[in-house]
């Protein structure tokens, strides 16, 4: 709904991200991280004129509204969200290391690595994926809300869709001309991306011993 309000540029799209937005709030409190870099994204963009629009403030009126039956549970039974996130980060998120974060964001997504690196590269350096900066301000921003307070790294992976989507425009862009070299690219990309799959698929699919498992991770 971001992308849409951005190419679009209709209130009608502010509406329908509040409601996006509360109901993925039922669903997981992390998501205050997405909702951090959305605000963010409206901040250092063009959509900050939006902040002189009353359609913002009825949309986030509604996302207030919707939210309430959660927000009132969690006041009238002390938080338990605060409890869980203390034990979640006293016996699990502090065996998790910043570094060790980092390099999921690549594995995780190992065999489609440059195609959402292009994704990226589209956002700061094509004229057309720079009108949707937004996106990578959203991604940095989640990014590094979760590096600070030790996420996961499989919590960022709902980010990467997207960039998926804006390495594939790249891509498409870059070689649909009559450069053999980048024609051939296109018919190549398939393989390259069996071929960086293979050494991670072990630990993918864990069929292995105990023990040679051990070595795959």
């Amino acid at each position: 709904f971001l992308i849409r309000l951005i190419k679009n540029d209709t209130h009608n799209y502010l509406y329908l991200l509040a409601i996006a937005l509360a109901f993925s709030f039922y669903s997981k409190y992390s998501m205050i991280f997405l909702f951090t870099g959305i605000v963010m994204a409206f901040l250092l963009t063009s959509l900050r004129r939006w902040f002189l629009n009353a359609h913002l403030y009825f949309a986030g009126l509604l996302f207030l509204v919707l939210a309430a039956p959660n927000i009132y549970w969690q006041i009238t039974h002390n938080f338990p969200v605060m409890t869980h996130m203390k034990m979640l980060n006293d016996q699990l998120l502090v065996h998790v290391s910043r570094k060790q974060f980092l390099i999921e964001q690549v594995l995780f997504n190992m065999p489609a690595f440059f195609v959402w690196i292009s994704g990226l590269i589209f956002l700061f350096t094509d004229s057309i994926g720079r009108k949707y900066l937004s996106v990578a301000i959203v991604y940095f921003t989640t990014i590094a809300g979760l590096l600070f307070f030790n996420g996961k790294g499989y919590y960022s992976m709902g980010l990467y869709p997207t960039l998926f989507a804006m390495g594939g425009i790249k891509k498409e862009k870059w070689t649909t001309n009559k450069n053999l070299r980048n024609r051939m690219f296109r018919v190549s990309m398939p393989v390259i991306m069996l071929l960086l799959l293979i050494p991670i698929l072990p630990a993918l699919i864990p069929l292995d011993t105990p023990q040679k498992l051990e070595k795959n991770y």
